[in-house]
């Protein structure tokens, strides 16, 4: 039998197999997920494996095709938090100035998470026609996804148009930590980094840092 304190996760909880699975597993103190196709026969079981009357939260939350309900010894099912998931659609994206380690004129819009924190961040950028970024490096991934226009890449610290390779929309690249290259816009561009803070940008040549007064 399943030891107590284990998880387990049953599919087809509501019929007669996953029903007698769920009760022995519930006999040993086992925290049962139970999942199936209707959402009444897995709540009656779930209801059936607990020894007390207990208020349950119903998880709307699908598996697969399945309800997700939660039965063991708290007798509890929690729904997911809200900020657990963040979804956001084209026409809510909400357009700013790019962090000031950028020229004017670049856009910028966090989708998730915190550029300037640990952690996880997604950064969708716009760079309009013309635009350029001097030789420079990361001290994090550089995880990108091209969106639209065009984003051409060049490698190392000498910036050159014609080296630079140039990636469509639809193109993903990821560069390590401290690798230097450039970049070139010859049309308006969108692109997205997603990749782990705190996100920073390393000039090669200071001078090129727009926050350096002259």
């Amino acid at each position: 039998m399943m030891p107590k304190n284990k998880v387990a996760v049953l599919y087809g909880a509501g019929g007669a197999v996953g029903s007698a699975v769920a009760h022995a597993c519930a006999r040993e103190g086992a925290t049962l997920f139970l999942t199936g196709r209707h959402r009444a026969p897995v709540e009656a079981v779930a209801k059936e494996v607990n020894s007390a009357e207990v208020v349950m939260k119903l998880v709307s939350a699908l598996l697969v095709a399945g309800v997700l309900v939660i039965a063991g010894a708290t007798s509890t099912v929690t729904a997911q938090s809200s900020e657990a998931h963040t979804i956001v659609a084209p026409q809510e994206v909400t357009w700013g100035p790019a962090p000031d380690v950028l020229s004017a004129g670049a856009q910028a819009a966090v989708l998730f998470g915190d550029p300037s924190k640990e952690g996880l961040f997604v950064l969708r950028l716009k760079f309009p026609k013309g635009y350029r970024v001097a030789p420079h490096s990361h001290s994090v991934w550089e995880v990108v996804t091209v969106i639209a226009g065009t984003f051409r890449l060049g490698m190392g610290e000498t910036a050159d148009q014609s080296k630079t390779q140039a990636l469509p929309a639809g193109s993903f690249f990821a560069l390590i930590p401290g690798m230097t290259h450039y970049v070139f816009f010859d049309e308006d561009t969108v692109f997205q980094i997603s990749t782990n803070g705190p996100w920073d940008l390393n000039y090669v040549n200071p001078k090129d840092d727009p926050r350096v007064k002259t």
